[in-house]
C-alpha cells in the first residue's frame, strides 16, 4: 500500500471528504488501481518469464487490439525506453491476460456476463473488468452509497482472492484489502487514481464477439412518396411520425397519411414526438425548433444564424428537449443543451466542447439510466456521456469503419444503432457499451428506428418501406 496509508483500525475520512458518500467512491478507486492492478500484474509476471520476447512473439495481434497509447506502451519507439508492466492500466493488463497469458476461458467466454458458480481465474478477471466499467459512472458522479459500496467492496474481494490463489498470495491479498477498507485516505493518492478510473474508455467492437441473431419480420408498411426513411417516432395510440427525403409526415400502421408537415429540416435526427403527441423539429435553415400540438405550431427556439442546430430528442427521464447544437465560426463548438419545456423555455448546457468530443453527430438519445447517446460519423463512434454531460465511453471500431447512424433504446437500457456504412446489421449494446446482438442483415436498411410500447421494433428502408419487427 501506498505509505502515506495508515491503517487506523476503523474507517476514517480525512477533513478533505464532505461525506461518505464521495469517500466510498475514492477508496474503490484505490482498489482498482492500487489492489487489482498489482495483483493483475503478478499473475502476468508469473505466467510470462520474458514479457519482451513474449510480445515480440504476438505483436501482430496485439498492435491489432490495442488502441494507439497502448501500442506506445507495449512498442515504444525508442530503444531507451522499456517496456513496464507498472505503465500498463487495467484495460491494457486484461488485454494482456487475455490474449498471451495462456489463462483458459471462462465458461460464458471472454467478454460476457460470467456464471456465479464460475470461480476460474479468467471469470475472476473478466468480473474486476465489468466492475471498473460500473465505477466508472460513479466516479464521474462522486459518489456511492454506503449499501453498495459494501456490496461493490465484498465482490471485488471475493474475485481478488480468488485470483491471489493462483500466486499463493491469498493471505497476502487478503490483509490489503481489509487495510485499504480500514484505513485513512491520501488525497493526493486518490486524486491520481480518480483521474486514472475517469478518462474516457474506448470499447471496441471487435473485442466482443456475437454472431448475427434474427428477429421475426412482422409485417412491412408502405409509406407512398417517401423514400430514405432516415427517422421515426411512434405515436401513442398507434400512428408515426416519418422522414425521408425533403418530407416529414405522419402514418398510421397501415400507412396512410395523417398529415404533412412542410417546413422541417428532414434529415437525421431532425424531429421528436412527446407521450402526449406534440411533435418537436427542426426548421429548414437549421436555425430554430418549433413545436406542433394539435392546436397550434410555434417555434421554441431560435438561434442566431452562426449556430445550426444538429439533432434533437425528447428526455425519457424528464421530458425535456435534447438538442446538439454547434458553432460554425472558427470554432466548430458543438454543444448538448438541455431545454426545460413543461413551464418555460429555460436551458442548460450539458456538454461544451471544442470539436471533441463531437465531430459530426448525426442522431441524439436518452437512456433510462440518464445518459445521452450520440452516433457521431466524424468520429465514427457512439459517444455516451452521462446525465451531466461528463465521459462514460466511446464505441467504435479500430479500422474506422463503423458509421453510426439512427439510435434507439428499449425498457432495459440497452442501446440500439444502425449501422449506415454497411447498411446491414443493427447493433445492441448494453448500458455499458458491451455489444449483447446483431440483429437481422438486410442490404436497402436506412437510418430511421425506433420501438414502440409493445416491444415492435421499426426500421426504415431505401425504398418508401418500413419493416417491423418483433424485438
Amino acid at each position: 500500500m501506498p505509505k502515506d496509508m495508515k491503517n487506523t483500525g476503523s474507517s476514517s475520512t480525512s477533513n478533505e471528504y464532505q461525506n461518505e458518500a464521495t469517500e466510498n467512491v475514492h477508496r474503490l478507486c484505490q482498489l482498482f488501481v492500487t489492489i487489482c492492478g498489482e495483483l493483475l500484474r503478478e499473475v502476468i509476471r508469473l505466467r510470462i518469464n520474458d514479457l519482451r520476447l513474449k510480445l515480440d512473439e504476438y505483436e501482430k495481434v496485439l498492435k491489432h487490439i490495442c488502441n494507439a497509447s497502448q501500442r506506445k506502451i507495449l512498442y515504444p519507439n525508442s530503444e531507451d525506453k522499456q517496456t513496464d508492466l507498472k505503465d500498463m492500466d487495467l484495460s491494457l493488463l486484461y488485454i494482456l491476460l487475455r490474449n498471451i497469458c495462456g489463462i483458459p476461458a471462462p465458461k460464458n467466454g471472454w467478454g460476457d456476463k460470467q456464471e456465479k458458480s464460475d470461480l476460474s481465474i479468467g471469470a475472476c478477471i473478466d468480473r474486476i473488468r465489468v466492475k471498473r466499467s460500473v465505477l466508472f459512472a460513479h466516479a464521474y458522479i462522486g459518489t456511492i452509497d454506503t449499501d453498495s459500496f459494501e456490496h461493490n467492496w465484498d465482490y471485488l474481494k471475493k474475485n481478488i482472492v480468488e485470483i491471489a490463489t493462483e500466486c499463493n498470495s491469498v493471505e497476502t491479498y487478503e490483509e490489503k484489502v481489509d487495510e485499504l477498507y480500514d484505513c485513512t485516505l491520501n488525497s493526493s493518492e486518490t486524486k491520481t487514481c480518480l483521474e486514472i478510473i475517469i478518462k474516457m474508455e474506448v470499447i471496441f467492437m471487435e473485442d466482443t464477439y456475437v454472431p448475427p441473431s434474427s428477429v421475426n419480420l412482422k409485417s412491412t408498411i408502405t409509406v407512398p412518396n417517401l423514400s430514405a426513411i432516415n427517422h421515426i417516432a411512434y405515436v401513442k395510440p398507434g400512428s408515426l411520425w416519418v422522414a425521408g427525403v425533403c418530407t416529414l409526415k405522419q402514418i398510421d400502421l397501415a400507412g396512410n397519411l395523417i398529415q404533412t408537415v412542410d417546413d422541417a429540416l428532414c434529415y437525421h435526427g431532425c424531429f421528436a414526438v412527446t407521450e402526449n403527441g406534440d411533435l418537436f423539429y427542426i426548421g429548414k435553415d437549421r436555425h430554430n425548433i418549433k413545436r406542433k400540438s394539435s392546436v397550434e405550431t410555434s417555434t421554441i427556439v431560435d438561434l442566431p444564424d452562426y449556430v445550426s442546430i444538429r439533432c434533437i430528442c425528447i428526455s425519457q427521464k424528464k421530458g425535456n428537449l435534447l438538442v446538439v447544437t454547434r458553432n460554425d465560426l472558427k470554432t466548430q463548438r458543438h454543444r448538448v443543451v438541455r431545454y426545460d419545456i413543461k413551464e418555460n423555455i429555460s436551458h442548460v448546457v450539458l456538454v461544451d466542447s471544442i470539436g471533441d468530443p463531437y465531430k459530426a453527430p448525426f442522431y441524439i438519445t436518452e437512456n433510462r439510466n440518464g445518459d445521452i447517446v450520440v452516433s457521431d460519423q466524424g468520429n465514427n463512434a457512439v459517444i455516451v456521456v452521462n446525465s451531466a454531460g461528463q465521459n462514460r465511453f466511446i464505441i467504435k471500431t479500430r479500422d474506422s469503419g463503423f458509421l453510426p447512424c439512427g439510435l434507439a433504446t428499449d425498457d432495459n437500457g440497452n442501446i440500439l444503432v444502425v449501422e449506415g456504412h454497411k447498411e446491414t446489421y443493427i447493433y445492441v449494446f448494453d448500458q455499458d457499451g458491451i455489444l449483447t446482438r446483431r440483429l437481422s442483415e438486410k442490404r436497402d436498411r436506412w437510418w430511421g428506428v425506433c420501438l414502440d410500447d409493445k416491444r415492435n421494433l421499426y426500421v426504415g428502408n431505401r425504398k418508401s418501406t418500413i419493416d417491423v419487427y418483433r424485438y
